[in-house]
Order: C-alpha cells, then sequence, then structure tokens
C-alpha cells in the first residue's frame, strides 16, 4: 500500500509539471479550446477569468467530470452555481479532485461586474483542502484570483486574468506551492457564428505557453471546438457543444504528446433568466 500511495505521489507530479494547474475546475469547453478561456463569457468564467461572469444575467448550474489520461487517481468532479446580484453576478464552485490516497477539495465564491460599458472585472477566493493518506496528512490554504475583460470594439475581447497572485502554499507539507500564474488572451467573434482566439500562458509566472484556439457554430444549437497549445507541453485539443431549451452539454479531449489522452464532460441547466 505504501508503494501504491509513492506512486500516487509521482503521477500527481507528473500531471502537476505537465499541467501546471491541479487545484481548479476542468470543464468541457476549457479543455476543448486548450485552456484559451482568458476572454470566456459565462458560468465556464466562473473558474477561468470571473470577469466574464459581469455579463450573465441567468441562474445556471453546471456538474463538470474530467478525467486527465484515463487515470481514477487523476479524476476531478465540480459544482458550479451562478446568479444575477443586482448589476453584478455571483457564483460559488465545489471542487474534489483525486481519490481516498490523495484528494484535493476547494470551496470558491466568485464575483464579476461591469465597471464602464468597455470594462468588465472580477474576483474569487478559494479554499483549499489537501488530504494524504500515506503520511495521514491534511492541510488547507486560501488563494485569491483577479481578472478583467476590455471589449475596445465590437467583437474583440481582451482578457488579463492572475490566479494565487501571493503564491500561497501548503505551510504544513514541506511549504508545497499551490498553481499561481496569468494568463493573457485576445478573442475575435461574430456571435452564433464563430470565436477565434489566442493567448498566452505564464505558469508560476515563470514558464510560458502560447494557446490557438476557435469554436464555429454548425448550427444554432450545435457548436465545434478545437485548439493547440504551440510551446511548452505541446497539446492538441477537441470537442462539441450542444443546446436544448434549458439545457447544454459539452464534451472535450485533449492529447498530450507524452502523457496521452484527456476527457471532460459538463452538463448545464439554465434554472431562470433573468432578464426576461
Amino acid at each position: 500500500m505504501f508503494f501504491r500511495h509513492l506512486l500516487l505521489l509521482g503521477l500527481l507530479n507528473i500531471y502537476t509539471l505537465a499541467n501546471g494547474r491541479v487545484n481548479t475546475i476542468i470543464d468541457a469547453y476549457s479543455m476543448s479550446v486548450s485552456g484559451a478561456t482568458a476572454t470566456s463569457l459565462g458560468i465556464y468564467s466562473l473558474s477561468e477569468n470571473q470577469a466574464g461572469l459581469a455579463f450573465s444575467r441567468e441562474t445556471m448550474i453546471a456538474i463538470n467530470y474530467s478525467n486527465r489520461y484515463l487515470l481514477n487517481e487523476l479524476a476531478t468532479q465540480s459544482l458550479c452555481y451562478i446568479m444575477p446580484v443586482g448589476k453584478a453576478t455571483a457564483g460559488l464552485s465545489l471542487l474534489y479532485f483525486g481519490g481516498k490516497a490523495l484528494n484535493e477539495s476547494c470551496y470558491s465564491l466568485a464575483y464579476g461586474r461591469q465597471l464602464y460599458r468597455w470594462l468588465v472585472a472580477g474576483v474569487k477566493m478559494n479554499y483549499h483542502y489537501l488530504g494524504i493518506e500515506a503520511i495521514d496528512g491534511h492541510t488547507s490554504a486560501i488563494t485569491g484570483e483577479i481578472g478583467i475583460q476590455v471589449f475596445p470594439i465590437n467583437g474583440l475581447n481582451v482578457g488579463l486574468h492572475i490566479k494565487n497572485p501571493t503564491k500561497s502554499q501548503y505551510i504544513t507539507l514541506n511549504n508545497e506551492e499551490l498553481y499561481s500564474g496569468l494568463k493573457v488572451g485576445i478573442s475575435y467573434s461574430e456571435p452564433g457564428l464563430y470565436i477565434i482566439s489566442t493567448q498566452f500562458d505564464s505558469d508560476n509566472f515563470e514558464q510560458s505557453n502560447l494557446i490557438l484556439a476557435g469554436e464555429y457554430w454548425v448550427f444554432k444549437a450545435f457548436i465545434i471546438r478545437g485548439g493547440v497549445k504551440v510551446k511548452r507541453n505541446p497539446s492538441w485539443s477537441f470537442g462539441t457543444g450542444f443546446k436544448h431549451n434549458q439545457f447544454q452539454f459539452d464534451i472535450g479531449f485533449e492529447h498530450h504528446t507524452i502523457l496521452g489522452l484527456s476527457g471532460s464532460i459538463s452538463l448545464i441547466f439554465n434554472v431562470k433568466n433573468h432578464e426576461n
């Protein structure tokens, strides 16, 4: 059993080196566009750039499940909820990563608001709890996030998101540092037709990556997506989305050149539209 725990710790270390993000929601949309989400809007922006919540005037619930490299020990389940609060939108999320031997939970509160016609901003606070059965250890930490999105002209969106700028750590486990980083993205969209985007990531404010992605509405209810990371940890991704009345179903896949295939599914339910 001890050696199994060591193996799990080794897998987690490889996963962290390859992706840079353990303690974050992995939804099907984000996976299908290789993480080019600095300009994302709606409920998916709850974990990717909270500024994008500002334009959501619906109460929505999303359930996400992902399986990195088809390993149950690297699976992530999450539940997201957003709702308008006055002129802003608030959200909360619950995340569980791993299994009995090694797991992490994250509880988050987010808030996004439009400041000007061309500028929205958002913040998020996270409480992390990590448990490792092999050493009968557990610890916790608090991190923060901040994001902005700027719309200089119709269709153009420039997004900036900073995660854990204070580089918070799990103090009682050898100062294990939680993920921190910066992403800057630009996207251009024609609503109901397509979105093209490019993004620069800086994991832990040190290692960089470049992402190219896009999505296309085949018809009103069906979307196809794809993306590629062209610098550090090269990979490619694809996925689809289907909308019907109040429901939306998304599925995404990502293929890493060394570690193989990952998959994610998301189900969204629009509880209420507050603009109606």
